[in-house]
């Protein structure tokens, strides 16, 4: 076994380095359309109501499929759920390209749900197996902070791509997000298969009450996901509508926006990455303490009156929460056993995305109160600040109390 000291560098293996890729590249592939979605679905004749249909059937299979294919993944094993994933998102973009009315397009929602929600977990799990016998401190968050710092730039360009491609015919990101998910599942047949990594083996355990427990042995992190997806859901669905109503922001400044916080987080997972020799930053004292700094950001964003100051602002926002998210994910998977991982980290997401759900309601019902989107924020931010800074009383208290119990 060879443990590096927290003052020596963490080198990533050729096997991480390469899953970073794919990772990246599938992302990215994703944003080929996703700037450009609405305005493919509206160039049929939908309307904006039946846009939010369509995107609510996402969360249908995210909510009443997350535990089955869990199940599922546990059994097919981790490279096979990540072709099944490819395989997925090409059909999906391939259906956009042939359908043309609403129920065509809400089954190619389907695909597209099934494929984003069987990836990131395979993708984890199958990154953890070959960690996990590396056993270098700090090197699982070193490769997923590095990812993210990587993924961040890749959507960054294929969205820009995308946007471009849309403007000369429609259907050309559609057509590019299939071809590149077609020859992710021609390399991933042959790259994963062959890769030094872990085996299919059909090991999980079907027990319910013990995956269960599983979970439970990870709440308190998963409770950290849960809190950020709800004060995330402003950040990422409404900051656009926050600075036309602040600035009367153009499309221009929208963009520099976009750019701006998405190099906010590839910038800050960057600098993170570098630091996870140190065992200080990989605690979750250290992941609430940047949470609870990020929402007090948060809660100075609708108080600012100038445009590049609330840009800037809202970018370091974005990356400080979204650091705060890996590095929670991060502390599940380093709790969990090897076996049935895939599963219980389908009963975290689905936990999440509870959170996201309650988010949105709460947004509604502020909506329909008659507050605005300066209030939403206001009232988010400032609820972030109170939540994070209990919670992480909580977690010190229970460290203090834990240390008085081994003396």
């Amino acid at each position: 076994m060879r443990i590096v000291t927290k003052f020596a560098k963490i080198a990533m293996p050729t096997e991480c380095k390469k899953l970073i890729f794919l990772n990246s590249i599938f992302q990215g592939g994703r944003l080929f359309v996703g700037a450009v979605c609405a305005l493919y679905f509206f160039s049929f004749g939908l309307q904006a109501q039946d846009y939010a249909l369509i995107k609510s059937v996402q969360a249908a299979v995210f909510l009443g499929l997350d535990i089955p294919l869990g199940y599922l993944m546990g059994k097919i094993g981790e490279s096979r759920s990540l072709m099944l994933a490819l395989c997925c998102g090409a059909m999906g973009a391939l259906a956009c390209m042939l359908v043309t009315n609403f129920w065509g397009f809400a089954v190619s929602e389907v695909f597209f749900a099934l494929s984003i929600s069987i990836w990131p977990v395979a993708f984890s799990s199958y990154a953890m197996k070959i960690l996990e016998n590396i056993k270098i401190e700090g090197a699982v968050e070193k490769f997923f902070h590095f990812g993210d710092s990587l993924t961040n730039l890749t959507t960054l360009i294929c969205g820009a791509i995308g946007g471009v491609l849309f403007g000369l015919n429609k259907y050309l990101p559609y057509g590019l997000f299939f071809v590149v998910y077609t020859l992710l599942l021609l390399i991933s047949y042959f790259y994963l298969v062959n890769m030094h990594a872990p085996s299919n083996k059909k090991d999980v355990v079907d027990l319910t009450v013990s995956n269960l427990k599983g979970a439970l042995s990870v709440f308190p992190y998963a409770t950290i996901i849960f809190l950020l997806q709800i004060f995330l859901q402003p950040l990422l669905h409404y900051w656009q509508p926050l600075f036309t109503e602040k600035f009367d922001s153009t499309p221009k400044e929208m963009s520099i926006i976009f750019i701006s916080y998405s190099l906010a987080m590839s910038g800050i997972s960057l600098v993170y990455s570098r630091l996870t020799r140190f065992s200080g930053v990989r605690s979750d004292f250290f992941v609430l303490a940047i949470a609870l700094v990020g929402s007090l950001a948060y809660a100075l964003i609708p108080y600012l009156n100038s445009y590049v100051v609330s840009t800037a602002l809202f970018s370091l926002t974005f990356g400080i929460l979204n650091l705060a998210q890996i590095s929670s994910g991060v502390l599940v998977q380093n709790n969990l056993r090897d076996m049935n991982r895939m599963i219980i980290t389908k009963y975290v997401s689905v936990y999440a995305r509870l959170g996201m759900v309650i988010s949105i309601i709460a947004i509604h019902f502020l909506f329909s109160s008659g507050h605005e989107i300066g209030a939403l924020y206001k009232i988010y931010g400032i609820s972030a600040c109170l939540i994070f800074f209990v919670y992480l009383g909580v977690i010190k208290t229970r460290k203090s109390m834990e240390k008085t119990y081994v003396s």
